[in-house]
């Protein structure tokens, strides 16, 4: 390999972070559930646990299905966590009657998010 020179790096920036924790996720995706379901408030008791198992969810779904040579398209991040409650929010609060339709809904977009990318 040739070396880079710093007259070419100077073209690039270097940026990274760290992984959000799982309380701030928590906390991030929680207040925004929560105006979202404000306007049924039988249903914002379950707001806190749909969201702590959607985080488990994408954290097992991140360790456990690792990137490989036949599958790179395994790679989550948090695009694919927002991507799930993006579209539980698309939906009109007022069509959800019961636990049973956020949970349908819920069931949904996650299939819609990574199912659709798992090859078997």
């Amino acid at each position: 390999r040739n070396p880079v020179t710093a007259r070419l790096l100077r073209h690039f920036n270097f940026l990274a972070f760290t992984e959000l924790e799982d309380g701030s996720k928590s906390q991030i995706f929680s207040a925004i559930l929560e105006a979202w379901l404000s306007q049924s408030p039988s249903l914002t008791e379950h707001c806190s646990q749909m969201v702590t198992t959607c985080i488990s969810m994408y954290n097992t779904i991140q360790t456990q299905l690792l990137p490989t040579p036949a599958k790179s398209h395994y790679t989550f991040n948090l695009r694919d966590l927002s991507k799930v409650f993006q579209g539980i929010l698309m939906c009109l609060p007022d069509s959800i009657k019961s636990i049973i339709d956020l949970l349908r809904l819920w069931y949904h977009e996650s299939c819609r998010v990574f199912q659709d990318r798992l090859v078997n």
